[in-house]
């Protein structure tokens, strides 16, 4: 990481938190439309502890996923970065959101009903598959994108 620029950090953030902003929000209009879940798009609700309304909320953790992106993506298996994106995508969702998010929730912060893997619900998994892996994608394909208009500035 000490030869890992700033910038490349920066671009990181930038580029997830404009997914973020949009694809992960047309994914869930998406998912809502196919009654697979109800999910709020472009929330105003603030959320705990600090009141951030959820939208900002999804940029700022989608971005510090981004910049991790950004310090990764070398490593990760795939020549396009769209495809690196997308395992990039859903190794998050398999590590964060079906392990960690879980198991911090509920024995830290004691929120009920956490479930490992989403439970086992094929539904709810199949959501997270599709709001992380298409946040992934499109993350590789930004983050590449972003990344080669920078380098000829």
């Amino acid at each position: 990481m000490d030869n890992l620029p700033v910038r490349a950090l920066a671009i990181g953030f930038a580029a997830a938190a404009v997914v973020a902003a949009t694809t992960h929000q047309l994914v869930y209009i998406l998912v809502t439309a196919a009654g697979w879940a109800n999910i709020e798009v472009w929330s105003m609700r603030p959320i705990p502890p600090f009141g951030v309304p959820a939208i900002l909320n999804q940029m700022f953790w989608g971005g510090l996923w981004g910049a991790l992106f950004a310090v990764v993506h070398g490593r990760i298996p795939g020549g396009a970065m769209w495809l690196k994106g997308l395992l990039y995508g859903l190794m998050i969702l398999v590590v964060s959101n079906w392990l960690l998010l879980p198991l911090i929730k509920g024995w830290i912060f004691g929120v009920p009903n956490q479930a490992l893997f989403a439970g086992g619900n094929i539904g709810r998994m199949l959501v997270g598959v599709l709001i992380l892996g298409s946040f992934g994608l499109v993350l590789g394909v930004l983050y590449g994108w972003f990344a080669g208009r920078t380098r000829k500035a």
